[in-house]
Order: structure tokens, then sequence, then C-alpha cells
């Protein structure tokens, strides 16, 4: 399972989808989980298997680790925008 809060950046995440790929690793599982204490880079969740599903053909992907009760439905434009950009 990979922690998407702690340092995860674009770079390192598409290395390990490609890396696992290339292991032939049938998944890889994310946390959704939001910060306690400092806050470092990070990623969204389901933003980042939009890049899993785009740049790999053969892994199955998600969360392990979901707070989906958190997510107030006013912050999907902010998504839209983060995939249009």
């Amino acid at each position: 399972m990979v922690e998407g809060q702690n340092g995860l950046t674009w770079e390192r995440w598409s290395h390990i989808l490609a890396l696992a790929e290339r292991l032939r690793f049938p998944s890889v599982f994310r946390s959704d989980h939001y910060f306690i204490g400092p806050q470092q880079d990070s990623l969204e969740a389901y933003l980042s298997f939009v890049i899993a599903a785009k740049e790999t053909t053969t892994l199955r992907f998600g969360p392990l680790v979901s707070p989906v009760t958190f997510r107030s439905p006013s912050t999907r434009p902010a998504w839209r925008r983060r995939l249009m950009s």
C-alpha cells in the first residue's frame, strides 16, 4: 500500500506504477488519509487513480482506505480543474 499523504509526488507515483507493472505486480493500492501533523507533499487519491488508468495496462488499483463520508460534493469542481490542467 502506498501512503499518498507522506511526500508522494506525481513523478514518484508514475515511477511506482511503472515499476509495479514491470515487475508484474497484480495490483497497487493506496491510502486516502487526511493529514495528521505537518503537511507534506501528497496526491489526491482519486486523481492518482486517473493517472494509474492512463499509464498502466495490467495493474489493478484502488483505495485501501478511503474516508468517502468526509468528502463534500463541493470539492468535485476542484477535482475537475486539476484533471483538466
